[in-house]
């Protein structure tokens, strides 16, 4: 294992992961807008920017998540992931948009005695903590919260369709993501994706034990 100052310990130490149920707009909080106005943002930019989408972006892929999970820093959100559940034995689930990429062979892999998977969804960093800041491989680093996500839930499977063009197939890997397909044809016209699963066996491939140990500690300490 690597140093344990690898890390600054004035950054990591201000770190801390929330979890919001977006479905229950009652519960709304400083916090929550934080992390919706981040979501809005980078994705609004994103799909004029990178996509060529012009139609105004709605909060609908926000709202519709089970949950939305937001890793702060010195109280402000940096970055954020939705998740979903989905029963694959069940038809109206395998009809969702999100599998608009799966074909059913794949998807008949991932059945499990009707126990959901998890899907990893609306992926965001801030443009404060992009790139080499702080040392931290923030990527990586998001990803293994929704894999603590997992294995706090008791879940089989963990599924994902990193973007190529962003290299997030690479930050899959990296943190044990297995890819079932590769090189598929995206819904955004001239992208590819692989299409990956994590699973509790995946801690064992991450390629940086510190990295890991940083997620369970903020995922064990969330609010």
């Amino acid at each position: 294992m690597q140093s344990a100052t690898r890390y600054n310990p004035f950054v990591t130490n201000s770190l801390e992961a929330y979890v919001f149920s977006p479905k229950n707009l009652s519960e709304l909080d400083e916090r929550l807008w934080q992390a919706y106005n981040l979501w809005f943002s980078i994705w609004g930019q994103a799909l004029s920017e990178e996509m060529n989408i012009q139609s105004q972006l709605r909060s609908d892929n926000f709202t519709r998540a089970e949950s939305v999970v937001a890793l702060f820093k010195n109280n402000l959100c940096v970055a954020l992931f939705t998740t979903n559940l989905f029963d694959l034995s069940n038809p109206i689930h395998r009809n969702d948009s999100y599998f608009i990429d799966w074909s059913n062979p794949t998807l008949d892999k991932l059945k499990r005695s009707r126990l959901p998977v998890m899907t990893l969804e609306n992926f965001t960093i801030g443009r404060s903590i992009r790139g080499t800041y702080d040392m931290l491989p923030w990527k990586e680093l998001l990803v293994l919260l929704a894999l603590s996500k997992l294995l706090d839930e008791r879940l089989p499977f963990l599924l994902s369709t990193p973007r190529k063009l962003r290299s997030m197939h690479k930050v899959a890997a990296n943190t044990g993501a297995s890819a079932l397909e590769v090189d598929v044809e995206y819904k955004i016209p001239g992208e590819v994706v692989d299409l990956v699963v994590w699973d509790p066996t995946s801690p064992d491939k991450v390629w940086e034990k510190e990295c890991w140990a940083l997620a369970q500690k903020i995922w064990k300490t969330k609010n």
